[in-house]
């Protein structure tokens, strides 16, 4: 994103774009998925589509991937199935859910793989250890 802050700037601040660096240009362009050329005419178009990928796109990316990991696991038809006892962990709201209540109604197979099981005990260790922590420090 600093990157991108400055890119912003020095693309708002140039009278001509064809004096920004064109590799620099390049590459931000791609990694904000854009496919325009950069032009005087439509660089505040072009601001606006990287702050948009910035401000909303990298988030939603990442929600997207934990949303798939969620399912590789079996974890969100768990999460669709106790919606009240999960939002409070992504929505913000008064109420109050430990880690543990959330570590009680996963199932996890009996059997499972090495890397399986490392995933499990990281899914216990993030739900229960920060709440621990927590009230450790208080």
């Amino acid at each position: 994103m600093t990157a991108h802050c400055a890119f912003i700037n020095m693309v708002a601040e140039a009278v001509d774009v064809a004096e920004v660096d064109q590799n620099l240009t390049i590459e931000i362009l791609s990694e904000c998925g854009l496919t325009s050329v950069l032009t005087n005419e439509n660089k505040m178009n072009i601001i606006q589509s990287i702050i948009v990928h910035d401000a909303i796109g990298k988030p939603k990316i990442l929600l997207d991937q934990l949303r798939e990991g969620f399912s590789a696991l079996g974890f969100l038809k768990k999460m669709e199935e106790y919606k009240p006892l999960f939002k409070p962990l992504f929505v913000k709201d008064d109420g109050n859910v430990s880690g543990e209540e959330v570590v009680n109604i996963l199932n996890f197979p009996s059997s499972m793989e090495e890397n399986e099981t490392a995933t499990h005990n990281f899914l216990k260790a993030f739900y229960i250890m920060p709440v621990r922590r927590f009230y450790a420090s208080s």
